[in-house]
């Protein structure tokens, strides 16, 4: 079925235009049924109804009968739906069948899906914000692919096996020890002390408030996300004078920072308490791995 919706994609992006998004989406997992989802600017100058029947019709005369039966029904959303806004700037996927499951994305959680299409509606080249950092799409950034950056099989970035980058074994990296890492101490890296580091007082690092920080309105977003090892995401990261970095989940909620503590290491904190609760390590290209404080691995950082 895959390739045949490809073909018909390809078929009909030939005759009326480009095709903003086309998704197979199974909304309701338990149903072993899909949604097809489909967006494009020329779609929007349709009559709603007129527009369903047309892409039922396209896709009788493509599918068999046992490949429609796996189908529950088409739905047709426009293009400035907030919806197409979020994905088509958290993706950037054409010509391709991409496997999308259990994300968030938004305010939407995409429990399974297969991507077809997913291009910005604006024009912008999203492959400088995220897409080109989703490991789902990227192997080379992906632990269950590239080895070199999993530490379950590279020792040498895993703090298990490698005690110079394990807080618990070199005191110089342990905030506990190392009084200028650790904000109960040293003010100038506490948000509660240091207003300019603090994101309800710095509007400038507020992505609730800077569209320019925040991955969901700037498509060039530049920061870094966190997944966890099943490639589901997490969090991201503002980064501030190479020194420190602020963590934000996908609602935008300041939820933790992060302290430098030498080239390779940032100790992790909860905001709400400046507890220590983990560190990132990095993986030698260009990301890290997060870990807890007993350094148990929890993630990894693009």
């Amino acid at each position: 079925m895959v390739e045949k919706l490809k073909n018909l994609i390809k078929r009909i992006e030939t005759r009326r235009g480009s095709i903003t998004l086309f998704m197979l989406w199974k909304d309701v997992p338990e149903i072993n049924k899909w949604t097809v989802v489909i967006s494009a600017k020329w779609i929007d100058k349709m009559n709603q109804r007129l527009a369903i029947n047309y892409w039922i019709k396209a896709l009788q005369n493509t599918l068999d009968s046992k490949d429609l039966n796996t189908i529950s029904r088409v739905s047709v959303i426009k293009t400035s739906d907030r919806f197409v806004y979020f994905l088509v700037r958290a993706l950037n996927v054409s010509g391709g069948a991409v496997r999308f499951s259990k994300n968030q994305i938004g305010d939407y959680l995409v429990d399974d899906a297969i991507i077809f299409e997913a291009k910005n509606v604006v024009g912008t080249n999203t492959s400088a914000g995220l897409s080109n950092r989703n490991p789902a799409i990227n192997g080379s950034i992906n632990p269950n692919i590239n080895g070199s950056i999993n530490p379950n099989i590279n020792g040498s970035i895993n703090p298990a096996i490698n005690g110079s980058i394990n807080p618990n074994i070199n005191g110089s990296i342990n905030p506990n020890i190392n009084g200028s890492i650790n904000p109960a101490i040293n003010g100038s890296v506490n948000p509660r002390i240091n207003g300019s580091i603090n994101p309800a007082i710095n509007g400038s690092i507020n992505p609730k408030i800077n569209g320019g920080i925040n991955p969901f309105l700037n498509p060039n977003f530049t920061g870094l996300v966190l997944y966890d090892p099943s490639l589901n995401r997490k969090a991201y990261f503002i980064e501030i004078l190479k020194e420190f970095l602020i963590m934000f989940d996908f609602s935008n909620n300041f939820i933790a920072f992060c302290v430098k503590a030498n080239k390779d290491i940032y100790n992790v904190f909860d905001s709400s308490n400046n507890k220590w609760i983990g560190y990132l390590v990095s993986n030698k290209q260009n990301g890290f791995n997060y870990f807890s404080t007993n350094a148990q691995w929890l993630g990894f950082v693009v």
